[in-house]
């Protein structure tokens, strides 16, 4: 008779034993996913029973010696054959598992890897191309006036002109500035841009400048300013600008996030996310308000050039971060 008891007593060790390691290797990042600490748990219990059947039967063999003395049950030629056998299926099924579980799992990581760089890297170009379309429009339009000759009411009549011929329908304002910082929009607002970053750049290098979001103080929705400059006699002499609403690079982001496990997001060059999916944590600033929490440097990756995966834990959550310069 099968000692039903005994056998329980051997399997059920071997079997929780499979489960706390599956979710220590879930904790170390070993196993990444749930349905890895599954397999690994349903291939640990599989082995736990044929472990327990290949003891009850071994120690069957080598007690039958004794057994046969003592006119107790002799084994059957069946029986004698099972201890190899389950110690073939043992061994077997112990290296298909974790030959059919590696590749398995290098091949779903490898091809997520691959799918997520493709679509990260079509992103970025669709974002480049898109304020590239714009950056390219102002200073056509630039090319055939002069800010800094014109009134202010020429500049809004001109502004309002300029912005209802608008190929982009993302533009949320568009400005004439001149070189002392006043400007007239489109909205017939008139505010003072020298203290703006992208202003002084562009006053500078008299190339065009790109801001990070910023508050609208036309429109108060966050926005992105491109601002090209009138260049004449080695000086700016004014500029043409707009505000897209940022919501537009959000939608170009959101169209290719194709699963709720990948998340797209646009840092700035120190770190702070001007752009997620989850609200709370846009203006985080990575290394800072968001750290790994195994100690690994955040700011370092992302002055890293190369476009490789990284691993991290961020509130509690194993992580996969790529970074694609825009």
């Amino acid at each position: 008779r099968f000692p039903l008891l005994s056998s329980i007593m051997v399997a059920a060790p071997l079997i929780a034993a499979s489960v706390g390691i599956g979710f220590q290797f879930r904790g170390l990042e070993i196993l990444v996913t749930a349905f890895q600490v599954f397999y690994f748990i349903i291939l640990g219990a599989i082995l736990s029973l044929c472990i327990t059947l290949f003891n009850y039967y071994r120690v069957k063999i080598i007690l039958y010696p004794v057994l046969s003395a003592n006119n107790l049950n002799s084994l059957t030629i069946f029986e004698k054959l099972l201890a190899p056998i389950l110690s073939f299926m043992l061994v077997t099924l112990l290296f298909l598992g974790s030959l059919i579980y590696s590749l398995n799992v290098n091949r779903t990581i490898e091809f997520y890897k691959q799918k997520t760089m493709f679509e990260s890297e079509k992103t970025a170009l669709s974002i480049d191309n898109y304020f590239n379309s714009i950056a390219l429009e102002l200073k056509s339009t630039l090319a055939f006036m002069n800010p800094d000759d014109m009134s202010q009411r020429e500049s809004d009549r001109e502004a309002i002109r300029i912005f209802n011929n608008r190929q982009k329908e993302h533009i949320e304002t568009l400005f004439i500035a001149r070189t002392d910082g006043d400007t007239s929009s489109n909205r017939g607002a008139h505010a003072n841009l020298k203290d703006r970053g992208y202003f002084i750049e562009s006053a500078k290098t008299l190339k065009m400048a790109w801001s990070d979001i910023l508050t609208s103080r036309d429109t108060g929705n966050k926005v992105v300013v491109c601002f090209v400059p009138k260049v004449a006699g080695g000086a700016m002499r004014g500029g043409l600008g707009v505000t897209i609403n940022f919501k537009a690079i959000g939608s170009l982001i959101n169209d290719i996030s194709s699963s709720e496990e990948t998340k797209y997001h646009v840092v700035n060059r120190d770190g702070k996310i001007i752009y997620h999916p989850d609200p709370k944590y846009i203006d985080k600033v990575l290394g800072k308000d968001l750290v790994d929490e195994n100690g690994k440097d955040l700011a370092a990756f992302l002055k890293k050039d190369d476009r490789e995966f990284s691993r991290f834990k961020i509130n509690g959550e194993p992580v996969l971060l790529r970074k694609t310069t825009l």
